[in-house]
């Protein structure tokens, strides 16, 4: 069991880009010109802008992922710093370049188009891992299926430190995650992606699949459906959250990544699984109202009242 104590809530590793992020009229087709209402730039990636919520709540966050040493990773380690995330352990790659993701987003329907510019800055290599400082954090929060992620992994459970992960898209090697991890927290596209490939019968029920991933190993799993809430599978039951209305939706990018964030806040002060993933949902939705993953996402005392108002 860890029984260092810790200081910070949740620590993540991932990967971490800038966003340039474009609202539009609408998103173009080929060849037609259309006007730009509104240009962000802001810090990007599912475990960095997590790490950013929890910040932003309140709580004490840390990240670790690979930037390059050009100007784009600068302004990634500056965007933690600025939001109180340490990123001592950030492995900066020497001679490379960060990643970067253009973002349009169509005012009509906050519907998103994405373009991903990769940068030679790689991954973290699982010997920059230093288990005294992952273990450092109450949550371990991973978000890609890497070497490194099972490492950590594999020393947090070995300590007892509970693991969350974010699954936004099924692939293959999440399948050795799955037995160290506490909490699943996917969306949809996971869920429908894992059936296909594990051959559930077309239009299985979101139950069933949160059955099948639980089966995997992990006690608590979550199926976000967007607007539509989410189905949570824990030791207390089985039952569904619900999305919040906000206006105005801007943008929903981030979403996913600020939900993650506030709920492992909400289980590292101690909350119901349930009430977690209530907070989530309130923190989440308020984000939507500002261009970009990071600059909507409300205060503590903001989410808490939207939960409040609904309940």
């Amino acid at each position: 069991m860890n029984t260092l104590t810790p200081d910070f809530d949740v620590v993540g590793l991932g990967f971490c880009c800038l966003d340039e992020l474009l609202l539009l009229e609408r998103i173009p087709r080929a060849e037609e010109q259309v006007t730009v209402l509104e240009r962000a730039l802001e810090g990007g990636g599912m475990a960095a802008t997590a790490m950013v919520a929890v910040a932003r709540l309140g709580g004490r966050a840390a990240f670790i992922g690979a930037i390059g040493d050009d100007p784009t990773g600068a302004q990634i380690e500056h965007g933690f710093e600025s939001a109180g995330v340490d990123v001592t352990q950030l492995y900066l790659h020497p001679g490379t370049t960060s990643n970067r993701t253009f973002v349009l987003v169509d005012r009509r329907n906050a519907a998103r188009s994405f373009l991903a510019q990769f940068g030679s800055c790689g991954a973290v290599p699982p010997d920059h891992l230093d288990r005294h400082y992952l273990q450092r954090g109450r949550i371990l929060h991973l978000s890609d299926p890497g070497p490194a992620a099972l490492q950590a992994a594999t020393w947090a459970r070995a300590s007892g430190q509970p693991v969350c992960y974010d699954g936004t898209h099924y692939h293959p090697d999440d399948l050795a995650l799955l037995p160290l991890v506490d909490y699943l927290i996917v969306s949809r596209f996971f869920a429908r992606e894992f059936a296909r490939a594990h051959d559930l019968p077309p239009g299985e029920s979101l139950v069933a699949v949160a059955q099948a991933l639980h089966d995997h190993g992990p006690p608590v799993v979550v199926i976000t459906e967007g607007e539509h809430g989410a189905v949570c599978m824990e030791p207390a039951g089985t039952y569904r959250v619900p999305a919040f209305a906000v206006e105005p939706m801007v943008d929903t990018t981030g979403a996913g990544d600020v939900y993650h964030g506030a709920f492992l806040f909400a289980r590292s002060r101690g909350r119901s699984v349930r009430d977690s993933l209530l907070l989530a949902s309130a923190t989440a939705a308020l984000k939507c109202r500002r261009l970009g993953g990071r600059a909507g996402i409300p205060t503590l005392a903001e989410a808490e009242q939207l939960v409040a108002s609904a309940e």
